[in-house]
């Protein structure tokens, strides 16, 4: 059983964490936790030359962590239902609180702690009870900035979530003041400004945010000490993982690395984060990635009829266009897939292409939209809808149309507007760092879309190659009131007439287009497959 300090004041330093760490059996092994800077913040830097093993190791560990950290103080979800079936006061929070989400009650157990270290509700003590006070009062998260940051977001794939990230964190808080009342232990805590304020609810959600890693076997977890570990995507020399026979997770050095005395011990926090992933949950972000994915969210037409039940069939998910670009441009190819985004081509899917939606009962009387394409029920398969539209003759002109709709959600107009420097220059001298880290992210953005509108303009202009879309496309020009299923039908029916009146083998010229080829010997070889006329 982890030992816990007596006493200890409602701030700890972190450089004093080696004592909390030996008391609870944490093992540092050549390295501390030290002070990088004030906008950083601390990290584990080596105190002499470590080399990492030859291979690599997998199981036990034995010595060669240079951290390793007791199952019993790691923090996960059934570290937190544990203590809730030791600790009634805590039990009866949960329990108040009612239905909770995995991440609210990690910042349930962290407020818990939080209100005890300013109050003393005496509290059965848990390794988190002092190490809590070890964790920083302020995190660059755009949920703790200053409100008057917020506006700086304007533009950015960052801004809508960010708002609704604050509405949920007030609406909990909202809940947590409510159910305070009805607990005994909570009845003389003032939940204002001026004691545990809507604030102390946001830390302890970027708390979780910015320190929960995966563990094997454990799943999401907090991890002390381990948490102080910084990021580097591309020269991180160290990893995490968990050994079998303890189910102690450790810190190791990777395979070859060699970290010298005074240097930081880094890991990976995730290689395929965007610069938004990053900034909303850790404050900061990597320019050094080798991918730039940026999420942006996806509209449906307001005029589309069918626009509401297309977003209804993806239920809880919401819309998004994801693009991930190489960090070294030089690497972008003509062709390459870039984009993900299922919505845009559920969106550029009409009624006239054969999409229907119909509201069926189940055996329990309860009403279920269904959609149909030409009599398909393709409910289920709304997030793989791009791969079932690829077999239709009428692929390219439903292609053409997503490409241009998701080149529509692309704008920096809104961004290089909001920065103009002007606007925001007392924001500059209220909080610098906060306002440099928002203009370095919205430049960064900028930048991106930029570079993916050019993409979206170079794909779109790829597709101008494809004969259908050519022939719709001159038909739609012209005036023709025709749906991509009526020239389709057309171009089936003229390839009927002209095979009806097709010339003798041997005779010169092509139908739309196709040459006569190899004729029936070859048809007859390849079991009288289909020609394409697509």
């Amino acid at each position: 059983m982890p030992i816990l300090l007596p006493d200890l004041a409602p701030k700890l330093n972190p450089e004093v964490l080696p004592t909390w760490s030996r008391l609870n059996n944490l093992n540092l092994n050549n390295v501390n936790v030290t002070k990088i800077s004030p906008e950083i913040g601390y990290g584990i830097l080596a105190v002499q030359d470590i080399v990492g093993p030859q291979h690599e190791v997998t199981g036990s560990f034995n010595d060669l962590p240079v951290l390793r950290v007791p199952e019993d103080v790691v923090l996960s979800h059934l570290a937190i239902e544990e203590y809730a079936k030791v600790e009634p006061k805590f039990r009866q929070l949960l329990e108040a609180y009612g239905q909770a989400s995995q991440r609210e009650k990690f910042v349930l157990y962290l407020m818990f702690h939080r209100i005890n270290s300013r109050h003393d509700i005496s509290i059965l003590p848990s390794p988190w009870t002092e190490y809590v006070k070890f964790l920083p009062e302020d995190i660059p998260t755009p949920t703790l900035w200053p409100a008057s940051h917020i506006p700086l977001l304007h533009g950015t794939e960052l801004a809508e979530p960010v708002q609704a990230k604050l509405n949920v964190l007030e609406h909990e808080y909202d809940r947590l003041v409510q159910i305070s009342q009805d607990l005994l232990f909570l009845q003389d805590i003032s939940f204002s400004p001026a004691g545990i304020a809507l604030r102390d609810w946001q830390l302890a959600d970027a708390w979780f945010r910015s320190r929960a890693l995966e563990i094997p076997g454990l799943g999401t977890c907090m991890v002390p000490v381990l948490d102080m570990a910084n990021h580097n995507a591309t020269n991180h020399n160290a990893y995490w993982d968990r050994e079998s026979a303890t189910g102690d997770v450790v810190l190791m050095l990777r395979p070859g690395a060699t970290v010298a005395k005074g240097e930081e011990i880094c890991i990976n926090y995730g290689a395929d984060r965007s610069a938004a992933e990053y900034l909303f949950a850790y404050g900061m972000f990597d320019m050094d990635s080798a991918v730039r994915p940026i999420t942006l969210p996806f509209h449906f037409a307001t005029t589309d009829p069918l626009a509401g039940a297309k977003h209804a069939v993806f239920k809880t998910r919401t819309p998004q266009l994801r693009i991930t670009l190489p960090n070294d441009l030089a690497e972008y190819e003509r062709g390459q897939r870039y984009w993900e985004c299922p919505y845009a081509y559920l969106s550029a899917l009409n009624a006239e292409d054969g999409l229907t939606f119909q509201v069926a009962q189940d055996l329990e009387g309860r009403q279920e939209l269904h959609m149909f394409l030409d009599d398909e029920d393709i409910t289920d398969k709304a997030m793989d809808i791009e791969s079932l539209l690829k077999d239709l003759a009428i692929w390219p002109v439903i292609n053409f149309r997503a490409i241009q709709m998701m080149k529509a959600e692309l704008s920096v107009d809104d961004i290089l507007r909001n920065f103009d420097i002007t606007k925001h220059e007392e924001l500059w001298d209220d909080k610098p760092y906060t306002y440099a880290l928002a203009a370095q992210f919205a430049y960064t953005e900028a930048q991106l879309i930029q570079t993916a509108t050019q993409y979206f303009e170079s794909a779109a202009a790829a597709q101008f190659e494809d004969s259908f879309l050519q022939a719709y496309l001159q038909a739609v020009n012209n005036g023709a009131d025709i749906s991509p299923r009526q020239l389709e039908a057309l171009i089936g029916e003229e390839i009927g007439k002209r095979h009806e009146t097709r010339p003798q083998e041997g005779a010169d010229g092509d139908v739309l287009g196709v040459s006569k080829g190899n004729g029936k010997e070859e048809m007859e070889e390849n079991g009288g497959g289909e020609e394409d006329f697509s």
